[in-house]
């Protein structure tokens, strides 16, 4: 497995080849187009190269892991969620001032749309367009994020389809030699930890 993250060494890479489109596409938009152009360049960076495994790992290795991504979205436990509040709930009203019951409806309810993401993204996975298909989507989450602070901008999610496109193809070429070996030493890491906490399932070896 590689040290720091196999995601995160990646990411200064892909962000440097997408910087100049993301600053170009922000030139005009915001006071800082540099400062604010690295910062989105390392966010799509990010989002791009875990979207490019998945995409490869579907075309690849298991063509039928978006329709798994379904099923476990749609047959999760219905303790999830409590689960979920019981983990973080407290944590969640103290860090944002907010009441405890306040924090598990934000938990619920993100629950919920992150099942939704997740039954919609294996879909994708299922399509032989996704790669373009995959683009839209992300382009949806990322005219969201563009929104927000410290951007606060208005965009279509139409007009950063093209960066979104060039952002996966970075990630592809960044990630398309070596991924499978990273994810064959994942489960094999993973299956260990599992085994010498007794928990016993499909990634024991």
């Amino acid at each position: 497995m590689a040290r720091g993250g196999y995601v995160n060494q990646r990411v200064p890479g892909v962000a440097s080849a997408l910087y100049p489109s993301v600053a170009s596409f922000l030139t005009g938009k915001v006071s800082d187009p540099t400062s604010a152009a690295y910062q989105l360049a390392s966010l799509l960076a990010d989002t791009c190269i875990e979207s490019a495994v998945d995409l490869l790992v579907s075309e690849r290795e298991f063509k039928g892991v978006g329709l798994e991504m379904m099923l476990a979205s749609g047959l999760r436990g219905s303790f999830a969620p409590t689960l979920l509040v019981s983990a973080y709930a407290s944590g969640l009203a103290a860090e944002a001032g907010i009441t405890a019951s306040e924090a598990a409806a934000v938990i619920t309810s993100a629950e919920a749309k992150n099942r939704e993401y997740l039954t919609t993204y294996g879909a994708v996975l299922t399509q032989p367009d996704r790669w373009n298909l995959l683009a839209g989507m992300l382009a949806q989450l990322a005219a969201q994020v563009l929104a927000l602070y410290p951007y606060n901008l208005t965009v279509q999610p139409e007009d950063l389809v093209p960066l979104i496109t060039e952002g996966l193809s970075q990630a592809k070429l960044s990630v398309q030699d070596d991924y499978s070996a990273e994810l064959v030493a994942t489960v094999m890491k993973v299956g260990a930890e599992l085994l010498k906490h007794r928990i016993f399932t499909s990634l024991i070896p």
